[in-house]
């Protein structure tokens, strides 16, 4: 079967929104005069006073000028440099709020790190030790420092953890049970432990973290989050009716909460969608600024097709600086619904880093690809703006150049990403299906064997290499070796059936080959399979079955390349 396309869509990155009340430098602080640097909390003797050299001075100056002129990054990377080198208290102190405010994350670590050994009794450096691995994902290690601070009396938000890892880094949750299960043992009255145990526990048994927030309701029948999160689970676990009884009927019991009816509304909505408008109406009267009811009510009205209200929902947003991203990309569907281009460009080149922003740059590829100058510009523009979605914005890249049959620049993007990135495989598969339009075998099998000296069992890849050496070379037997062994990776898959097919019909054994294009054809009536299952009928003067499998094919794909020139090949069909 043809390469497949393998662009991965990349597990969307949502904003992450962890612990902003540890940042506690607002940003006048950080540039402000010596007065008002936040005092280290430790005793005199611990900080040993040296002057600073007129270099480091003027070095700090020019920091503190760039930060009035809202040159953050700038600020913060001078701050990060002379504290590193002036190993001062004060310095990596006011270092480690500017590089979190930037969410430097990493460098935010390497300061508070550095700080603590300055001061290792300094509660705020611990406090943003902790955030700076927190938003890092290194959740385990911020656990045991917020532990830590718990016990000297600092409160965390351990729920807010819990939450972090069970929706982003789930892969973490097992690590962080047993440590949050002492903890409720440690301190069994504080009910934030149970809940985030609880949450936790999603991740491995939905009855057990039930168990666990129905503890916490013990401990606190009011508790407004125990209810939302046990709902929440029950939502997970697909039982959407009991999730709304529950809701519903703590709000019958009295329990006043907006966020509760909110998220009572949303599955509401999902049973009865006017049902759910009509309540999520009754709730914007209430408080029309609240942006959770209003991004509800902007999703239902643009299912509803309720293109003004949707719109109108969407622009408040963007002017309460809630949802920016998801509004400004769902406002760039509804004006290019309209036919006006120009206003949905504008809109999608104003979605940020979010699980909306490769959808949006996805849209402006669609939208510029008869511009390329302007296409690729925008595109180079983009990888150095967010560096971290550089393989993806390289891969959606190429792909418009292929649908514009531009292989020679897709070839030359792609081997621009590979010099840049050469361990990535997905950039050398693409590239491999760029050789294929090319009809470049050398290059395929370049490509295709550079990636199975890393993963030799892959599958795709095994059966990738098989089957262009099958198109475009007599080496079958090799090739058969190559689709055996992705077969027994990967049993029954329609794809590598196809191939395997395909290489017995090259050979010649037409009986052998129809066994496998069958079965491929059975569990996935794919053009491509179509194609060659007709071509292997053909052959046997079944000329009739033939047809119809061609011509059920061209029913959804009337212009399928592959159909078409095999039926012209065999005179099936007159050249267009």
């Amino acid at each position: 079967m043809p390469l497949l396309k393998q662009f991965s869509a990349k597990k969307q990155q949502r904003a992450k929104q962890l612990s902003t009340l540890l940042i506690v430098l607002s940003l006048s602080g950080c540039i402000s005069t010596q007065n008002n640097i936040i005092q280290p909390e430790s005793s005199p003797a611990e900080t040993k006073v040296e002057p600073f050299s007129d270099n480091s001075l003027y070095a700090l100056l020019e920091a503190e000028f760039s930060g009035h002129r809202g040159h953050f990054t700038q600020a913060s990377e001078i701050y990060r440099r002379q504290a590193l080198a002036l190993d001062d208290a004060e310095i990596l102190a006011r270092a480690t709020k500017l590089a979190l405010f930037n969410e430097e994350n990493v460098a935010a670590e390497e300061l508070a790190h550095r700080w603590l050994q300055k001061q290792p009794t300094n509660q705020t450096a611990k406090q943003l030790y902790a955030s700076s691995l927190l938003q890092q994902g290194k959740l385990d290690i911020a656990l045991t420092q917020m532990l830590a601070l718990y016990s000297k009396g600092h409160q965390q938000n351990f729920i807010l953890l819990a939450a972090e890892a069970a929706e982003t880094y789930p892969e973490q949750v097992p690590k962080l049970i047993a440590p949050m299960d002492k903890a409720t043992a440690d301190y069994p009255d504080e009910i934030q432990f149970l809940l985030a145990l609880g949450i936790l526990q999603t991740k491995i048994d939905s009855q057990i973290a039930i168990a666990t927030i129905i503890r916490a309701q013990q401990l606190d029948p009011s508790s407004i989050h125990a209810v939302s999160i046990e709902a929440k689970i029950l939502q997970q676990n697909g039982q959407i009716d009991a999730a709304r009884q529950r809701l519903k009927q703590s709000i019958d019991d009295g329990i006043e909460n907006f966020a509760l009816r909110v998220q009572y509304a949303r599955l509401l909505a999902q049973e009865d969608i006017i049902a759910g408008r009509a309540y999520l109406m009754e709730l914007h009267q209430e408080q029309t600024r609240n942006v959770d009811t209003l991004y509800s009510l902007a999703l239902i009205n643009k299912q509803l097709k309720l293109w003004g209200d949707a719109e109108d929902n969407f622009k408040q947003l963007v002017d309460l600086h809630a949802h920016t991203n998801e509004s400004n990309y769902y406002l760039g569907l509804l004006a290019q619904r309209t036919g006006d281009m120009d206003a949905a460009a504008t809109y999608y080149q104003q979605v940020g880093l979010s699980d909306k922003y490769l959808l949006a740059v996805s849209r402006l590829n669609e939208m510029w690809q008869t511009d390329l100058p302007k296409l690729q510009n925008y595109m180079a523009q983009q990888r150095s703006l967010y560096p971290s979605e550089k393989i993806e914005l390289y891969l959606i890249e190429s792909e418009t150049l292929l649908i514009k049959q531009n292989y020679t620049l897709a070839h030359q993007l792609l081997s621009q990403g590979i010099i840049e990135n050469p361990d990535n495989n997905t950039l050398r598969y693409s590239r491999s299906l760029v050789s294929d339009k090319r009809a470049d075998i050398k290059l395929i099998e370049e490509d295709l064997r550079a990636i199975l000296a890393d993963r030799p069992e892959h599958a795709a890849t095994l059966n990738a290499l098989g089957y262009s050496l099958t198109n475009y070379t007599t080496r079958y037997d090799e090739a058969l070796t190559l689709i055996r062994k992705a077969l027994k990776n990967k049993p029954g898959d329609p794809a590598i059936l196809d191939s395997l097919g395909w290489t017995y019909y090259q050979q010649g054994d037409v009986k052998t080959a129809l066994i496998y294009l069958v079965e491929a054809y059975k569990r996935q009536p794919d053009p491509e399979i179509a194609a060659h299952l007709g071509e292997a009928l053909w052959s046997q003067n079944q000329q009739q079955k033939a047809l119809q499998i061609w011509q059920q094919a061209l029913i959804s794909y009337p212009d399928h390349e592959l159909i078409i020139s095999t039926m012209i090949r065999l005179k099936v069909m007159a050249p267009q």
